[in-house]
């Protein structure tokens, strides 16, 4: 049996207004303040600076404000749109929504930051990391209040049906559940990339600022945790983490159909690591090859890189027969 709960249209206008209607605020308010500063700008505006913070690149004051507003819509506003077009995704469309307009707010800030610093001067002023220390708080600030807006994604409809009739099982003796733990295969593109990244990364805060290298070092550790995750199959449901918890998927067994063996290829979804497609299935893929393949109740599929995926989804339909 299948109970549904369908999203309701205020839903929906929430996650719209904090995926889209928020960041376009900002920007609005960023390009009017940007506006009302310029004839206390120079003539040209510094707008890029190089690894030691003397500024190497320079707008017109009159082009610097839509320069400053297309920049912040290009750069938040891709992944915004996707959490609207992929609300099915077991990866939250609230996490894509939030990071979609913090993004946003991150450039608002440096684009307002950098330019109060240059009102009344002569010669263009140094970049530091206060610049963007205070830019990342914003856009923490700002993504939290995106996420409350938007409200918990659509629930898929949650089930009590057994396992198709055609899916592995694994012996159970009655009163026994069953827990499969593993952890997805160390892919040799994924893992080169990773390193080759990593050691690029280092050798340019080496050259670099302190601020920087804190920038870099967080990127890094984003890609390191990205290589290989854990996954947990059980009584509960479908849990996938990164190595340091972080991505994490969590699928429960009440909105879960069927699993089985698939094989899935990288560029099937652009590449390695957590990701989402506009057609409401995701992946968390370190390698081509063999997948633990998860349907919801709500049609999308999710897709987890494993050696040996049979046992996985053996357990999972046990597990969806017990619970019928």
């Amino acid at each position: 049996m299948t109970s549904h709960a369908p999203a309701t249209a205020g839903g929906n206008r929430r996650r719209v207004l904090a995926a889209v209607g928020l960041p376009l605020l900002i920007t609005a308010a960023m390009t009017l303040y940007l506006l009302s500063i310029r004839t206390d700008l120079p003539d040209d505006v510094a707008t890029h600076w190089n690894a030691d913070g003397v500024a190497d690149g320079f707008t017109s004051r009159n082009a610097f404000p839509w320069l400053a507003a297309g920049l912040t819509a290009v750069s938040g506003m891709p992944i915004a749109i996707i959490s609207l077009l992929a609300p099915r995704s077991p990866v939250t469309p609230k996490l894509l929504g939030g990071l979609g307009a913090g993004i946003g707010t991150f450039v608002s800030a440096v684009f307002v930051l950098t330019a109060r610093q240059q009102i009344d001067v002569i010669e263009p002023p140094s970049f530091d990391g206060s610049t963007l220390a205070i830019s990342g708080v914003a856009a923490l600030i700002v993504s939290a209040l995106a996420g409350l807006i938007s409200g918990n994604p659509p629930t898929p409809p949650r089930t009590s049906a057994p396992a198709p009739a055609d899916a592995n099982r694994i012996p159970l003796p009655d009163g026994a559940t069953a827990v499969w733990s593993g952890r997805t295969p160390l892919g040799t593109a994924m893992i080169v990339a990773t390193a080759a990244t990593t050691i690029l990364f280092l050798v340019i805060s080496a050259l670099t600022t302190w601020w920087m290298l804190l920038i870099l070092a967080a990127i890094a550790a984003l890609l390191i945790a990205s290589t290989s995750f854990d996954v947990t199959a059980g009584p509960t449901g479908l849990r996938v983490a990164g190595a340091f918890g972080f991505p994490r998927v969590k699928i429960p067994l009440d909105q879960i159909t069927s699993a089985e063996v698939d094989t899935v290829r990288a560029m099937q979804f652009g590449g390695w690591g957590l990701r989402v497609g506009l057609n409401g299935d995701s992946a968390v893929l370190t390698k081509s090859g063999p997948a633990l393949a998860v349907t919801r109740t709500d049609g999308a599929r999710f897709f987890v890189s494993l050696d040996e995926p049979a046992d996985a989804a053996a357990v999972i339909s046990t597990l969806l027969d017990r619970r019928a």
